[in-house]
């Protein structure tokens, strides 16, 4: 299994960007005729990529969040696209952010404030994709899967029609390069110690809280 560029940029690197309108701007713009030109053109991409990492690669990963944006194209281009939302505590994801350095990228993680709404915008582009898409969209609770992550990795597996392997509990056994910021994490087994992390940082968050309101909950 491979990891490939966000969706956005295959689409670009394939030229439906160059449309007018360009997609990622107007997906409600795609044709039928355009929709399967685009689906064949993600995946001889997709195929591209998997050869550059090896024989035996037959499935791509595409893991950028701010992917949400845009399902309502990944269903014209790839109806059979399976979708994991991986939910987290929304304080903890925000933090998770706000910590790392994009390069100039994702200026919404910045501002305390802004990631906050931002989170909150997600979570309702997401619900909306939920009720009106019809894609396989499964939601996947990040603290649950650190609790118990054979069953969730089944989970995962089965919903993506993919068969058991005892490898995918040894994840960080594989000598496959990872480019992302989770490139250290990959390399460890799972761990609780980022679950409720915010908790050590709670003086300083009142901003970000402010702005989840009530997508915090009861915690």
């Amino acid at each position: 299994m491979a990891s490939s560029p966000s969706f956005p940029a295959v689409i670009r690197l394939t030229g439906g960007a160059k449309a007018d309108p360009p997609l990622l701007e107007s997906p409600g713009s795609l044709s039928r005729e355009r929709a399967v030109l685009e689906h064949k053109r993600y995946l001889d991409r997709l195929g591209a990529l998997a050869a550059e990492r090896g024989p035996g690669t037959i499935r791509v990963t595409d893991k950028m969040p701010l992917n949400a944006l845009h399902l309502g194209l990944v269903r014209g281009v790839a109806p059979g696209a399976r979708i994991i939302w991986c939910r987290r505590d929304p304080t903890d994801t925000c933090i998770s952010c706000y910590f790392q350095h994009f390069a100039g990228s994702n200026p919404f993680a910045y501002d305390l404030n802004h990631l906050g709404r931002f989170h909150n915008t997600l979570e309702r582009i997401m619900r909306h994709w939920q009720a009106t898409l019809g894609l396989e969209i499964l939601e996947l609770p990040y603290e649950a899967l650190v609790a118990d992550q054979e069953r969730w990795t089944r989970e995962i597996l089965d919903f993506c029609g993919l068969p058991w392997d005892e490898r995918c509990l040894r994840y960080y056994e594989s000598e496959r390069v990872a480019l992302t910021l989770s490139n250290d994490q990959v390399r460890r087994p799972v761990y609780n110690s980022s679950i409720a992390r915010w908790k050590r940082y709670e003086a300083h968050l009142a901003p970000l809280r402010a702005a989840l309101g009530a997508a915090l909950g009861a915690d």
